[in-house]
């Protein structure tokens, strides 16, 4: 079992590994969505390979893309921003994946429960904590796309 790997999820060396890091966007990028809760919470969501395995468990699919959900700063009228609520608890919400395709559909179901929150995070076995929001980014890098 390998430790690295690439979009596809196969097994690839640390040398071609580091070799993706040329081109990030390209690369790692998946799917990034900027939400606005109801209650104006503002928040972002970012999809990425990480291209290394998270799970730790040799028996199952490696985790090798990661959703994570960052409160965002507002800027105030002055232009300065202000800093995140870093306390809001859709804060660092994590969920990891085996494949593109989970992780895209991961990504639209926080963004689809950001969108809504306040309700019950939607049911997800790669859930580590709780988020949701609205699209900034690359629609083509949606599951609709």
């Amino acid at each position: 079992m390998s430790l690295f790997y690439n979009r596809r999820g196969e097994a690839i060396t640390l040398e071609q590994w580091a070799a993706l890091d040329g081109d990030w966007e390209k690369n790692f990028r998946v799917a990034i969505t900027d939400v606005v809760t109801p209650n104006g919470a503002k928040a972002t969501v970012s999809t990425v390979l990480l291209g290394i395995d998270h799970g730790r468990d040799p028996n199952k699919a490696p985790l090798i893309f990661e959703t994570m959900v960052f409160a965002s700063a507002d800027a105030s009228e002055d232009g300065t921003t202000q800093t995140p609520d870093f306390t809001a608890p859709f804060d660092h919400e994590t969920r990891r994946y085996s494949s593109e395709a989970d992780a895209l559909a991961g990504h639209a179901a926080i963004v689809k429960w950001m969108s809504e929150f306040g309700s019950e995070p939607v049911a997800d076995e790669s859930r580590t904590s709780a988020p949701a929001k609205q699209e900034t980014a690359a629609v083509a890098e949606s599951p609709e796309g």
